[in-house]
């Protein structure tokens, strides 16, 4: 009899251990899970791209040699391979320009440094591209945060597409629920065409998101829904702050 006792008490403190794997598992799923996936999902919307772009500028002017060793240090920074001969330089009257492009471990990395000797500033400019709705910006904001000493700034823009050409009505509850989910309060929702847009500000998101303000607002998210009416499709954009490029 005790030794069946033994037997259930075992058995019961494996499964609370399983238990607590399991859970433990499913929570660090979650955290992963940052809140434009989750957003994304509940409008039926599929990952296609996301990108991060950050900024800087130095109240320097650097040589062509500087701009290299510059260049070099950011590489090493992301342990990234650094090929010398794929650098390509480029001199426009009082402003030198060097650019690297490279593809490691399934991301795009792209770089441009420009020198103004007029205004003796540099300004640095990287963008980083992926296809994996997995990947974790948090990670390569940690980058940052040390990289040349300088105060970066970023954008991010997630792309998604909706395997149907919504109409304006659709796309207005779609962009309700979008922003909701991304943990917007209050949302100012815009009409154009084929397009509906919205902007506004997430607590969910200032922690991660550098807020910009317009007038009086701040916004810290701006999506945007965009109809393809002969491809029957509906492409989403989710930018933080804001959304950069054309959509």
């Amino acid at each position: 009899m005790k030794q069946a006792l033994m037997y259930v008490i075992i058995f019961v403190i494996l499964c609370s251990l399983a238990d607590y794997s399991i859970d433990n598992t499913f929570a660090r799923q979650i955290d992963k899970q940052s809140p434009y996936h989750l957003a994304l999902a509940s409008i039926g919307a599929k990952s296609l791209e996301s990108r991060m772009d950050s900024w800087a500028k130095m109240r320097t002017a650097p040589g062509a040699e500087d701009l290299k060793s510059c260049l070099e240090n950011i590489l090493v920074a992301f342990k990234l391979p650094v090929k010398k001969d794929e650098f390509i330089l480029e001199s426009h009257e009082n402003t030198l320009i060097l650019r690297y492009e490279v593809r490691f471990s399934e991301l795009v990395y792209c770089f441009a440094i420009e020198s103004n000797i007029d205004k003796n500033e540099c300004y640095l400019l990287t963008s980083i591209i992926s296809s994996d709705s997995k990947v974790v910006w948090r990670d390569y904001q940690k980058i940052y945060q040390d990289l040349l000493g300088l105060d970066w700034e970023s954008y991010y823009l997630y792309t998604a597409s909706i395997d149907t050409a919504l109409s304006n009505e659709s796309r207005k509850e779609c962009m309700n629920v979008l922003m909701k989910n991304l943990g917007v309060a209050e949302a100012e929702i815009y009409e154009n065409g084929v397009i509906t847009s919205s902007a506004g500000y997430s607590e969910t998101l200032e922690q991660d998101i550098r807020a910009v303000k317009a007038g009086k607002r701040k916004y810290n998210v701006q999506a945007a829904l965009r109809s393809i009416l002969d491809r029957e499709k509906t492409h989403v954009y989710i930018g933080m702050p804001l959304i950069m490029a054309d959509y």
